[in-house]
């Protein structure tokens, strides 16, 4: 493109921005940096290109344009027709050039020579390294071993997901593991047993009129931040008096707790208490939606079966259990406060409670987050606009169904390892807490080949030395990480993907109010190093493996596969390409009064709009009313959940045939009342629950509630602090510290950078003769760190934060032992009912080093 003055005036902000990214990555290469001035006159003649891609430096999901001269990439900004993000771009999306020109890319496939973990290793050719992966799949599935073979991910979502399952059930192995509090494609946990729904469903927060949270820090580090924040600034922009209210409830003063109108400072894990205790005062002072609870709700009132059993409702144990001065005890509180925020949230419509913020709060999450959706219920706030809405499904090509294969048949009825060891209720496949003692053990049989996608557990999960000496037993470890990151470092074998600009992307929202959306990035330019898309790699290996394999994932390459995905959305008659804010706003009218214009009459000028703007979208499909949301064995909101009693029932049942095998317990009598009724089932219940160590009792089982005595004063005493892990914009899920602009911003309310940090409160500190920057000892009964002290005034006395992200013993020159990661302080603490690590039960002590 050649340069005139007008291009040059109307632009210049544009140049000096991407001079400055072209610097930075000369910079990143180890270059030395030209004179600007010698850059503007250099590029002046260069071609330059814009390419639409997605982010994929966390699940925010925001489209991202690149802007590419002379075949370099020189700026990232946002996709403005993007409606998950509008143009805005965090600085994590700012920095994703820094992944891509990092000169510690693993650049070729590597195949070890040396111990595991010594760094030894010899780069290989893809035809090799292919061969070297079919061989060992093909003979373990020959051997009727192939659930022997297990495939562990990470935070990723869409067909990437959808691929990975597919390949382990043709294959025939049930061991496809996922290592994510986090599923936003899936109804939360709660939600699922209280609404009986498996999609998503969405909080609309910029049409809430009072938002409370607790411990959910929407505006730095759940979602997508830039999307939460557009939302926040069209609650907050609104005439006088109808500005929304923001209410945050956590131990730390956080970005999102600095913007709320009111702090609610509370003991760590007594969230679900102070839900109960705000419905407590709001039922009693008559402000719930009475209507609603009448016509939608079963279990707010006490209720019989039919065989005349009878059932304590939720109204009376929340009045009994959760009087407002009992709960201003356990939380911390005060009772005016309490009141002025249950009257708040119930009279001022619509109102969202929001706790669906990721790692378990407690040993006994699913309650808590129970708790905390009850309100929703108790103030009619559900499939309503500014409440909670269930979003449409995206209409994509389905796959084709997989052919009958009786190996494959044969293993995928093998239990899956890791549950035995931990028999929670709601395990699935974000359960992995039990399977580096199921590998130690051998149990229910070895684990004979790991693959490992976008995830590091030897640095972002608690016990690592755990995982260490269980990936030593395992005989072939694969990864496919870009980074030499510390669980790579263990591998046999590493084949290096693509950084995300450099390959094709897809990803689905269907989890935020009003969005249905399938978003298309395709490469920013070619590969730099001889690196190959993990999903090509796949599709490589089922090729190569034959036997089926080939049938049931038949496409070329993932872009042919996307393209095929993509053709149901050009059949289904709704919905549109991305375009620009009035061209869209006339479409949404046509929508409205029932009508949709077709646009293309040809799926390959279709495909191409697609991939030239992003992104699909029907802002249309949402906003189901109530009786829609509701699929529970009442067809109604169960503050009772009848669901979750049937599935305790069974697994209780199912634990007792184990524990009877094992001499423990007797089985169940002969004739004995089915699941869900009689002494026996209470019996089964009671054992189940002393097992897992769940401490609630009859109904409370199946009612929200807070589990009291989870300490005694003895185990506090040499531990008298809660260590309160956090994570920050600048560093999702452990990812980004290979980037400097990251390291160098990663908070906003500490001066700290490049090295993690511990925050004590400042008071305490003072007390203890520790003064700002000093070095201290953060002990837990897990391990011990020495780390810097930043005194902050944002939280309670007895609570320490500790940021995620930092500590890498691997990961590269920007990372490499820069920090202290405070996964080694977290103990084996393991939710019983979700299998989850708790990060939020962990006690230290601290002293000056």
């Amino acid at each position: 493109m050649k340069l005139t003055r007008r291009i040059f005036l109307t632009s210049a902000g544009g140049l000096a921005a991407g001079a400055a990214a072209g610097a930075a990555a000369e910079w990143a290469l180890g270059q030395a940096i030209p004179n600007s001035a010698d850059i503007l006159e250099e590029w002046s003649n260069y071609e330059e290109q814009f390419r639409v891609s997605i982010c994929k430096q966390c699940l925010g999901g925001c489209g991202m344009l690149a802007r590419v001269v002379d075949g370099r990439l020189v700026r990232l900004t946002g996709n403005p027709l993007h409606p998950v993000n509008r143009g805005g771009l965090c600085m994590k999306g700012l920095a994703a050039g820094q992944a891509l020109y990092d000169p510690d890319r693993i650049k070729t496939p590597l195949l070890r020579v040396g111990k595991r973990g010594e760094g030894s290793w010899k780069a290989i050719g893809w035809e090799e390294a292919i061969r070297l992966t079919v061989e060992p799949l093909a003979k373990l599935r020959a051997n009727r071993q192939a659930h022997t073979v297990a495939f562990l991910g990470g935070q990723y979502r869409g067909l990437t997901d959808s691929l990975f399952a597919r390949f382990c059930k043709a294959y025939g192995t049930p061991n496809y593991l996922r290592t994510r509090c986090m599923a936003p494609e899936r109804a939360p946990a709660s939600v699922r047993f209280m609404q009986g729904l498996k999609q998503p469903i969405s909080y609309d927060l910029a049409h809430t009129r009072y938002l409370l949270t607790f411990g959910c820090n929407l505006l730095e580090s759940w979602q997508s931040t830039v999307h939460q924040q557009m939302a926040y600034g069209m609650m907050r922009q609104r005439p006088e008096g109808e500005r929304a209210v923001l209410v945050v409830a956590d131990p730390r003063l956080s970005v999102t707790a600095a913007k709320a109108d009111r702090w609610l400072p509370i003991r760590p894990g007594t969230d679900g208490a102070l839900a109960l205790g705000l419905a407590s005062i709001i039922i009693q002072e008559g402000l719930y939606d009475r209507e609603f609870v009448r016509e939608h709700t079963f279990g707010f009132e006490d209720w019989k079966e039919r065989d005349g059993t009878e059932h304590i409702g939720y109204q009376r144990m929340v009045l009994e259990e959760y009087r407002p001065e009992k709960v201003a005890g356990l939380t911390g509180i005060p009772v005016k406060n309490l009141f002025e925020v249950a009257r708040g949230f119930a009279t001022t419509k619509p109102a969202i409670a929001l706790g669906e913020h990721g790692p378990p709060f407690h040993a006994h999450d699913l309650y808590t987050r129970m708790a905390i959706h009850s309100l929703n219920a108790l103030v009619g706030n559900i499939g309503k606009e500014g409440g909670i809405v269930r979003q449409g499904i995206l209409p994509l090509t389905p796959f084709e169904k997989l052919e009958h294969n009786p190996i494959s048949s044969e293993s995928l009825a093998q239990p899956r390892l890791g549950d035995p060891a931990n028999p929670a209720l709601l395990s699935g496949e974000n359960e992995v807490s039990g399977l580096p003692g199921a590998i130690e053990r051998g149990e229910p049989y070895p684990l004979n080949a790991l693959f490992v996608y976008f995830t590091n557990p030897l640095h972002s999960l608690p016990a690592s030395g755990e995982w260490r000496a269980a990936l030593d037993k395992v005989p072939f470890i694969a990864s496919f990480s870009p980074f030499m990151d510390e669980t790579t470092q263990w591998a046999d074998l590493v084949l290096p993907d693509h950084t995300f600009l450099e390959g094709w992307h897809q990803d689905q929202i269907n989890h935020l109010a009003g969005i249905s959306l399938f978003s298309v990035g395709r490469p920013v330019l070619p590969p730099l190093h001889d690196t190959r898309q993990t999903e090509d790699v796949l599709l490589n290996i089922a090729q190569g493996l034959g036997e089926g394999l080939e049938i049931a994932l038949p496409w070329e390459s993932y872009q042919d596969l996307l393209y095929e995905q993509a053709r149901g959305l050009f059949e289904a008659g709704r919905g549109h390409i991305v375009m620009r804010p009035l061209d869209e706003g006339f479409e949404e009218i046509l929508a409205r009064q029932g009508y949709w214009r077709e646009q293309f009459d040809d799926y390959d000028d279709f495909w191409e709009e697609l991939i030239s703007k992003g992104a699909w979208w029907d802002p249309n499909d949402t906003y189901i009313g109530p009786r829609q949301l509701f699929a529970t064995p009442s067809h109604r909101f169960e503050f009772y959940s009848q669901l979750l009693r049937t599935e305790m029932t069974a697994m209780a049942e199912k634990m007792a045939g184990k524990l009877a095998g094992a001499g423990t317990a007797k089985p169940a009598e002969e004739g004995a009342k089915p699941a869900g009724a009689g002494a026996n089932c209470e019996a089964a219940l009671d054992r189940f629950a002393d097992f897992t160590g769940l401490r609630a009792k009859g109904d409370y089982r199946f009612l929200p509630h807070y589990p009291e005595g989870r300490e005694s004063p003895a185990e506090e005493e040499p531990y008298p602090l809660v260590l309160n892990t956090m994570k920050l914009m600048s560093q999702p899920g452990g990812r980004g510290a290979n980037q400097p602009w990251l390291q160098q911003q990663p908070a906003v309310h500490v001066d700290a950078g490049w090295e993690g940090w511990v925050e004590i409160n400042s008071e305490w500190a003072a007390r203890n003769g520790i003064a700002e920057g000093d070095w201290v000892w953060l002990e837990s009964r897990a391990g011990r760190l020495r780390v810097r002290a930043k005194l902050y005034p944002g939280l309670l006395p007895g609570v320490v934060n500790m940021p995620l992200g930092q500590g890498h013993r691997a990961y590269g020159r920007w990372a490499e032992n820069r920090g202290a990661n405070p996964n080694d302080l977290v103990g084996k603490h393991t939710d019983p009912m979700r299998g989850l690590p708790v990060w939020g039960e962990t006690r230290v002590r601290l002293m000056k080093a």
